[in-house]
């Protein structure tokens, strides 16, 4: 991450960027050169609560609107190897009710915890840090504006890794059942991890499994996407310092998460493999080798292009869409403008 943020510090001019929402720096000729913009840490004066909250929101619109189906879509991928079009129509077979049940699977209830989750927690951190760095002085607007996404980042690695154990655990116990409702199923959920709990401790066995990875794996993720959105949004800096429009930040934001997956996508892979291997009482490396022995080299990066879809979806919805939102929200309370155009 270092020589990462040594780069970008080596891009063009020092220009700055909102967090969230993004604006353009002035050129460097302009007399407004050396002013820094401020980074969205509050979009306009947005609390990291009115971030967190929107944020929650935003996640779950884009699952509803489509990104829990690639997410189901690229895992499918990952798992059988078999070409897109048997997949889409494997998950959204049968009747109109069968495809919206199809398109929506896993939705409730772990869609649901996981989605307010992770955004919640990934933009009540970013704002947080960013108000922190703002305060600093031996971190550029830049270098702050990175270290913030990845330690937002880790901290949400720190609150979903045991939603995603106990999600990996419930998953393998329903495999043996019959089909639930969400009812039925947070129940059964509740009813597995207690058992786990009883049997291995709460810490042990219910928290810890996994979390370092998941922490390592959310820090990559975000902080390579943060830095990814902050060298695009200075390689496309308009000259004359214009602000970037919403819908201008958002493309080059979905540009952003698509061209992270390059980075992020073994470690990706390998994390369902630890949490399997913890779940199943087997060593990861046996877990490891016997993937490898089967698939090789490929098995990294199965599901590629799905999973760089998914990932700029929702970056862009996590992202710009929690910046559009918000700036909405403070104009109408008359808390000021966040620069960028309509």
């Amino acid at each position: 991450m270092l020589s990462t943020v040594q780069e970008m510090m080596r891009v063009g001019p020092p220009q700055t960027m909102s967090n969230l929402a993004g604006t353009a720096a002035p050129s460097q000729g302009s007399d407004s050169y050396r002013r820094p913009v401020a980074h969205a840490a509050a979009v306009a004066g947005a609390s990291p609560l009115l971030n967190a909250t929107i944020g929650a929101g935003m996640v779950i619109a884009e699952m509803v609107t489509g990104g829990l189906f690639l997410e189901n879509l690229k895992m499918e991928k990952q798992r059988t190897s078999n070409p897109y079009p048997v997949l889409v129509r494997q998950l959204l077979k049968g009747n109109i009710a069968d495809k919206i049940i199809g398109f929506e699977a896993g939705l409730l209830p772990w869609g649901v915890v996981l989605g307010v989750t992770k955004g919640a927690v990934l933009l009540f951190a970013k704002t947080f840090y960013n108000n922190v760095f703002d305060n600093v002085s031996f971190l550029s607007k830049d270098q702050g504006e990175l270290v913030a996404g990845a330690l937002a980042g880790a901290t949400q690695g720190v609150f979903i890794s045991p939603l995603l154990l106990a999600r990996t655990r419930v998953n393998k116990a329903l495999v043996s059942r019959p089909p639930m409702g969400p009812m039925e199923e947070i129940k059964f959920s509740f009813r597995v991890m207690n058992e786990d709990v009883r049997a291995k401790g709460f810490i042990r066995g219910a928290i810890m499994p996994g979390m370092a990875a998941c922490v390592a794996k959310r820090t990559l993720d975000w902080g390579s996407r943060f830095a990814l959105i902050l060298y695009l949004k200075k390689f496309f800096a308009k000259e004359d310092g214009t602000p970037f429009t919403h819908a201008e930040s958002g493309m080059i934001t979905f540009l952003g998460g698509v061209l992270s997956v390059s980075v992020t996508m073994p470690v990706d892979r390998l994390l369902p493999v630890i949490q399997g291997a913890t779940s199943s009482s087997e060593s990861v490396m046996t877990v490891m080798r016997a993937r490898m022995a089967q698939e090789g080299l490929t098995t990294w990066f199965r599901g590629w292009f799905v999973r760089a879809l998914h990932t700029g979806y929702h970056s862009l919805f996590a992202i710009s869409g929690t910046a559009f939102v918000a700036s909405m929200i403070m104009r109408n309370r008359g808390g000021g403008d966040d620069d960028d155009d309509e």
